[in-house]
């Protein structure tokens, strides 16, 4: 059986040569379904067969390409999301500090100290809201505002 595995391997091989001299050589083709035949084909013989198809890798690489692509702007979108989200929720505290530091301006020129506790007041009540409704983080720019916030009470109560 070996010997017949290793003739069929040779007449592919040098099909060109023997069909100078014989031409029912031509017929012979190394394209053909091994399914058809009677008998096993090597292994080897098969992986000769098969030499110039392509590996998975190969035959997907651009389908892989896409997806890696597709999935790396996905991480970017969502980062750049949460970057935004992050600093939308940043810009609210700063709103409540310019808020803080227009009552103490208002302070410095002579301001009716029971009107800037009402303001004051207030402000810090809208940031415990928001804080509540997670609009704003609590963080340490959370905590700067209320340090502002404490620092504003002591000073008008002195």
């Amino acid at each position: 059986m070996l010997w017949l595995k290793k003739d069929i391997f040779g007449l592919c091989c040098m099909k060109n040569i023997l069909a100078e001299s014989t031409p029912i050589v031509e017929g012979i083709s190394d394209d053909f379904n091994p399914n058809h035949l009677s008998f096993p084909i090597h292994a080897g013989a098969l992986r000769y067969l098969h030499k110039d198809e392509p590996s998975f890798l190969e035959r997907y690489a651009e389908i892989l390409g896409v997806i890696i692509s597709i999935v790396i702007a996905i991480i970017g979108g969502v980062a750049g999301l949460f970057r935004l989200f992050r600093q939308k929720r940043k810009n609210r505290v700063d709103k409540f500090y310019m808020e803080l530091q227009e009552v103490e301006k208002k302070l410095n020129n002579n301001y009716e100290p029971k009107l800037a506790l009402k303001e004051i007041e207030s402000t810090k009540q809208r940031a415990m809201k928001k804080l509540v409704d997670e609009k704003l983080a609590p963080n340490e720019s959370f905590n700067i505002f209320l340090n502002m916030y404490n620092n504003m009470y002591q000073k008008i109560h002195h």
